[in-house]
């Protein structure tokens, strides 16, 4: 069996009731993995193309710090490079096809060799000319991405809240076909290979296991952009309790990424796309 939320709009909130047993949901693959500070805010605009001149992300919201006994507001804050600008929803599944590669080399080092090929084939793409340039401007975006996290980096070991301002990645090589194979600072195994570093910050995050299960073969399978962000919140929200409430506007603009231009009722129509797609998967049961 596995487990469900059963959520439901009313007024300005959205509330999610207890999670029940159920037979007929979806069986779960729980050997992949979803970073949690990744989870709680999003890195990315929910579409597939920005406005040139939006080069900033900011999400915020307040919680009760226990190691403070006192509310903070949690900030983070996501600047792209003039090259290559912001994430999109794309890069968010890129990113988490990373994190699934070095999951599979058991998180031993920052430097992840690959191959393209095997990431397309992850992220269950089509193995084309379109993707392989897609995976490239995904890793270019994330390396020219800074993330500046204002109270609102969760770092395990210390068991707090921190400042933290990094890049995704630090470093990305490439192999293209007829060009020389890429210096990737190691020896040759006869076999041209990619490459990537994570950033210390985060690498360090993974090794400390602040790490969560997630079922990457259904979040692929989800169409929605909301509906993928909904699912990774609440997964990780759902990580040591069985009731929630959360404030609609707060959900929506800080924690799935909707515009803040949006009144109630729009927020209300977007959430629900995401919501009824994932009623319709078995993730989550109307009252």
């Amino acid at each position: 069996t596995t487990e469900a939320v059963v959520a439901f709009l009313e007024g300005g909130i959205l509330k999610t009731e207890p999670r029940i047993k159920d037979d007929s949901m979806p069986q779960t693959n729980c050997e992949a993995k979803d970073e949690m500070n990744l989870a709680e805010f999003p890195l990315c605009a929910l579409s597939h193309r920005l406005k040139p001149e939006v080069k900033t992300l900011r999400f915020e919201d307040r919680t009760w710090d226990k190691g403070r006994n006192d509310w903070i507001t949690r900030q983070l804050t996501i600047t792209g490079s003039d090259a290559h600008g912001l994430p999109t929803e794309k890069d968010d599944e890129v990113l988490l096809g990373l994190i699934q590669l070095t999951r599979l080399r058991g998180f031993a080092d920052r430097k992840v060799l690959f191959t393209r090929h095997e990431l397309i084939r992850m992220l269950g793409w089509r193995d084309d000319s379109k993707s392989y340039a897609r995976v490239e401007a995904s890793l270019n975006r994330w390396t020219g991405v800074t993330l500046y996290y204002n109270n609102a980096w969760w770092n395990k070991e210390r068991q707090c809240w921190l400042k933290e301002s990094f890049h995704i990645l630090d470093n990305v090589w490439l192999c293209h076909r007829g060009e020389h194979a890429p210096d990737v600072g190691l020896s040759s195994t006869g076999v041209p290979m990619s490459a990537f570093v994570w950033n210390e910050v985060l690498f360090r995050s993974f090794t400390h296991g602040n790490l969560k299960s997630i079922d990457f073969d259904f979040y692929k399978s989800l169409q929605s952009a909301v509906a993928k962000r909904l699912y990774r919140f609440l997964d990780k929200r759902f990580w040591h309790c069985t009731r929630r409430e959360f404030d609609l506007r707060e959900l929506c603009c800080e924690h799935i990424g909707l515009a803040r231009s949006y009144d109630t009722a729009n927020l209300k129509r977007k959430l629900l796309r995401g919501i009824h797609e994932l009623e319709e998967r078995g993730f989550i049961r109307s009252s």
